[in-house]
């Protein structure tokens, strides 16, 4: 990525990654992408009402 400049170089982090999430951080991204998923409607609504209006 750093080569093609589009993006820092990568580093390698000491401590090997967890395999995966733990079921608390996998509930917490689910709401925070429900939450996201949610403002997007309802920006996309209220951009939408004028122009029908």
């Amino acid at each position: 990525l750093a080569a093609a400049n589009l993006g820092p170089a990568f580093k390698q982090s000491n401590t090997p990654k967890k395999s995966a999430p733990r079921a608390k951080a996998q509930e917490r991204i689910k709401m925070e992408a429900a939450a996201a998923a949610k403002a997007a409607e309802a920006a996309a609504a209220a951009a939408a009402a004028p122009a029908e209006a």
